[in-house]
């Protein structure tokens, strides 16, 4: 199962709506959708004029608000991740400026992973990670169900991190840093009446 289509289960379980659908069941199923470099409105692929994304969130008003790159090297990416990173630089730069034209906040998220990255950091992970407004790994799937709590599209009630991945430590810092107040970090023994999603090193409870 690749990365993409987890992501898309973790989206699906949270019971939040995205683009493409049905991502979460066959992520070959569809093509990954655009919108305009300017409005960031859904719109046929064209290459000067838009921008491609691998899954897109909707917001509860079924607005586009989160945009997400899924970009995943195992090998050297080569010249194609050293493009694909400048794009991103280039999406932040198109987003940054529809925000503040339209005073709203939408977000780029990167899926980012894979030790491919470690041939040429400069030019792609080290360039691509301060574009985001967040970005998530296989095993930090979690931090996009946090991430969504704060954006108000979900509702999470409870986390329990995997006490064989992180440090009591490891854990609370790394909730510090993308949790909120309202959430409960459970021990490794609790186990409370609600609905728990597998999200990465973590359990998620909605």
């Amino acid at each position: 199962m690749g990365a993409e289509q987890q992501f898309a289960i973790l989206l699906n379980e949270l019971g939040v709506s995205f683009l493409p659908v049905g991502k979460h069941i066959n992520p070959m199923s569809a093509d990954d959708p655009n919108v305009d470099k300017q409005t960031f409105v859904l719109s046929q692929r064209d290459e000067k004029k838009t921008w491609s994304f691998d899954v897109i969130i909707k917001n509860n008003e079924g607005k586009l608000v989160v945009f997400t790159q899924g970009l995943i090297h195992t090998s050297d990416p080569g010249q194609y991740g050293v493009n694909k990173s400048g794009e991103t630089i280039l999406v932040r730069q198109s987003l940054n400026n529809y925000n503040a034209s339209n005073n709203s906040h939408c977000e780029l998220w990167g899926l980012v992973d894979g030790v491919g990255f470690v041939e040429n950091p400069d030019n792609t992970i080290f360039k691509m990670l301060p574009a985001f407004d967040n970005f998530v790994q296989l095993k930090s799937l979690y931090k996009a169900a946090l991430r969504l709590h704060k954006l108000g599209i979900v509702q999470v009630k409870a986390i329990r991190f995997d006490p064989a991945f992180y440090t009591q430590d490891d854990a609370m810092e790394m909730f510090n840093k993308y949790g909120s107040h309202d959430i409960v970090v459970l021990s490794s023994d609790e186990e409370p009446d609600m609905k728990k999603i597998h999200a990465g090193k973590a359990w998620i409870y909605v």
